[in-house]
């Protein structure tokens, strides 16, 4: 192939399409990466938290931080799989709460949390990827019980660290600070 008949092919319409082509191609594996980043989790503030663990050991946990999370705030959703493994997410409310949590357009199975005002952990729930199920601390009459804070893990994570319900386990309140 000449230069010229190079030249006739290469229309300006044919190097669009090229062009759109290759942005498609670039948007479908950044959306399917296991390593991909949101906006939301991108902007989300690092922070780091302390647990005291079921042997009474204390466990240094670095975290994302929402405080007063809205509907919709988690910064889980649409992230890879390689980002959940490695990113914690602490929820602080400012008052008790009884809101329940999803799953919902989250890629990979977590452990979810749920802590008094005071730290003691209420209840650990294994949540599934992308379920609408819905997951909060709830007694043995069905009520719901109030929570302040919610810690959000790659699945594992509790089992791992001897962390269970029912324990002398509990999140150090006061232990928490926000990364410069």
């Amino acid at each position: 192939m000449n230069m010229t008949s190079l030249k006739k092919l290469l229309t300006p319409k044919v190097i669009v399409w090229v062009i759109v082509l290759i942005l498609i191609l670039a948007y479908v594996g950044y959306t399917r990466s296991d390593s991909r980043v949101t906006w939301t989790m991108y902007r989300t503030p690092k922070a780091e938290t302390q647990l005291l663990n079921d042997e009474g050991k204390t466990i240094t946990l670095p975290v994302r931080y929402l405080k007063n999370p809205g509907t919709g705030d988690n910064p889980y959703k649409n992230v890879g799989v390689n980002t959940i493994r490695k990113e914690n997410i602490y929820y602080a409310y400012t008052r008790d709460a009884t809101t329940a949590h999803n799953t919902r357009d989250i890629k990979a199975p977590i452990d979810i949390a749920f802590f008094s005002q005071e730290g003691s952990l209420l209840s650990i729930f294994q949540a599934k990827a992308n379920s609408i199920t819905t997951y909060q601390p709830i007694n043995g009459d069905g009520k719901r019980i109030p929570y302040r804070y919610i810690i959000m893990t790659a699945e594992g994570f509790w089992a791992k660290n001897f962390i269970s319900e029912g324990s002398e386990a509990k999140l150090l309140v006061d232990k928490f600070r926000i990364k410069k």
